[in-house]
């Protein structure tokens, strides 16, 4: 089995993808010269819509979006006497002025590309392959700290996950796209837990700092055979405290 690497060049972000070559028909076929390749194109999305446009930064802080500015006292006037608020008034009013932001579990799109090349093959001889699960590693990259040096953000638990629909690949069906989840909020609590326990936020805010990570989504599959296989997707991601008020 041989394994090589393509790379998927988007506006935004790049994605690359392992590609799987296997013989046509499986191990049992014993038919030369032949070869199938499945590659996945991945992009993040952490705006709660896995078919919104792809986007490099993660928010794993929940902001209060709203907060009311204090109106100046116009010159000459007289300030306007506040009257006793009625009793929960004023905590209503905090509610109204004060909402959090959206925050999601970011999610992921990954597009599978199916090419069947076998001119020596029998009708038939092609290889079905059937994904079920997938698995989420977090590589922490070398990140600015800010002040001129670097560092690297913590290691986060790995994910793993059914398929909510399973996809099947095969000369009929060459080309498949599931959404999934990439990071979810509690990855994006766990990141900020461990960042402020080691030291990675701004001293003066105590935020955490922007850290890179390469999320790699490894697809578990079988083929009709019986074999398992898996292919693997990767994309950069920037970890960061991102606000996504709208007002």
């Amino acid at each position: 089995m041989f394994k090589t690497a393509i790379n998927w060049f988007g506006s935004v972000i790049l994605v690359s993808a392992l590609v799987v070559f296997t013989s046509c028909g499986g191990s049992e076929s014993g038919i030369a010269g032949e070869e199938e390749v499945i590659a996945v194109e991945l992009t993040a999305h952490d705006g709660g819509d896995s078919a919104a446009d792809p986007t490099f930064s993660i928010d794993v802080i929940r902001s209060l979006c709203g907060t009311p500015d204090e109106e100046e006292p116009v010159e000459g006037e007289e300030p306007v006497s506040e009257e006793e608020p009625v009793a929960g008034e004023e905590a209503n009013a905090n509610i109204e002025a004060l909402t959090a932001e959206e925050f999601y579990d970011t999610l992921g799109n990954a597009t599978f590309h199916y090419v069947f090349y076998c001119p020596t093959c029998p009708t038939g001889a092609e290889e079905t392959y059937i994904f079920e699960s997938y698995t989420v590693e977090y590589i922490p990259l070398q990140s600015p700290s800010g002040s001129g040096g670097y560092f690297f953000p913590p290691k986060l638990v790995n994910l793993d996950k059914p398929l909510l629909n399973t996809i099947i690949l095969s000369r009929e069906f060459t080309t498949a796209e599931r959404g999934i989840i990439l990071v979810t909020i509690q990855t994006k609590e766990e990141y900020v837990k461990k960042m402020l326990e080691e030291g990675g936020y701004d001293l003066y805010t105590s935020i955490p700092l922007f850290g890179l990570y390469s999320i790699r989504v490894t697809f578990h599959g079988r083929v009709r055979t019986g074999g398992s296989v898996t292919v693997t997707s990767t994309t950069e991601v920037s970890f960061g405290n991102y606000d996504n008020c709208t007002n």
